[in-house]
């Protein structure tokens, strides 16, 4: 069985050799294989500029919605306010008129 896994081990850095020959010629630099441990995903990292750009973006989107609620306000205050229905009122208008 010590047997079998030299061989299995010698066969593998034959392959990984092999790899590497044929990255090299790819031009994709050496094998991945030798490269141990996690690779760490860092954050993204947003340059000034994209942030001035999506800072700016979101003021616009707070402009417009803040310059339709005023609109929204100036015509509110321009209708008279209207007396609320009740079922009294209702009642009145079906009710026959007595002389």
């Amino acid at each position: 069985m010590g047997n079998f896994e030299e061989a299995l081990k010698e066969r593998i850095e034959e392959l990984e050799e092999e790899l590497e020959k044929l990255n090299s010629l790819l031009g994709e630099g050496s094998s991945t294989r030798k490269k141990k441990g996690k690779k760490k995903a860092g954050k993204r990292q947003i340059s000034a500029e994209g942030r001035k750009r999506m800072a700016a973006a979101a003021k616009k989107r707070w402009a417009k919605k803040k310059k339709k609620k005023a609109a929204k306000k100036k015509t509110a205050k321009k209708k008279a306010p209207q007396k609320k229905k009740t079922r009294s009122d209702a009642k009145k208008a079906a009710a026959p008129v007595k002389s």
